[in-house]
């Protein structure tokens, strides 16, 4: 499975390797990248060259890696919290915070029969849903205090039935920019050891100077 994240790397002139913020790697190379996964080097034009995320580590997948990132805003938890405390849906689904940290969270919820579909399920609807809050939050905690977060796009894996009795959707961000920020998102069934039932890649944006809170 191919998560679609992609970083430009430009080739060194008159070499056949491409120049990273490391070492130089050549067409086809596979590399690790730490907690996050693997990198594979793919095709492109006029010295360029796109490193496509190909896998994620376990670290990534059962939601326990934690970024090491400063955040711009000392009092981010509180904000964060407050935040999120402000969200109807949230409260409706009965998900809340269960620990958090400078550009990662970890929410909880319950397998409640009010939201789960034709086979008794949890709905993917709901799955979604948490995991998008929990991706947005992750990026939020890294943002200014006066800045308010919105969701761009995001993308989600459904790996299999989510049937268990408590649920934890985990997000950590990948890269956190000025504007954009990159965030991955699990949801397992809550306890060690667990198998992930979905994955997200979600596309956050950084607002400031408008009339929407935070």
């Amino acid at each position: 499975m191919t998560i679609p994240m992609i970083r430009i790397w430009k080739r060194r002139p008159g070499r056949r390797s491409y120049k990273g913020s490391h070492k130089s790697i050549d067409p086809g190379e596979t590399r690790n990248c730490g907690s996050l996964g693997q990198q594979r080097v793919g095709r492109a034009r006029n010295g360029y060259r796109a490193f496509i995320l190909t896998s994620l580590s376990s670290e990534a997948q059962n939601g326990s890696m934690r970024p090491d990132f400063i955040p711009a805003d000392p009092g981010y938890a509180e904000r964060v919290r407050a935040s999120f405390d402000a969200q109807p849906m949230m409260s409706t689904l009965g998900v809340s915070i269960t620990d958090l940290g400078p550009g990662w969270i970890d929410l909880e919820f319950d397998h409640h029969e009010d939201f789960t579909q034709q086979h008794g399920f949890k709905h993917a609807g709901a799955i979604a849903t948490a995991l998008d809050s929990a991706c947005g939050y992750a990026a939020f905690s890294l943002m200014p205090a006066e800045a308010a977060v919105l969701t761009v796009e995001y993308k989600i894996n459904l790996l299999r039935p989510a049937e268990a009795e408590r649920y934890v959707a985990s997000a950590a961000v990948i890269k956190s920019g000025r504007t954009l920020t990159i965030c991955t998102g699990t949801v397992a069934p809550a306890g060690s050891n667990s198998e992930t039932i979905a994955m997200m890649t979600a596309t956050l944006m950084t607002l400031i100077g408008t009339d929407i809170k935070h």
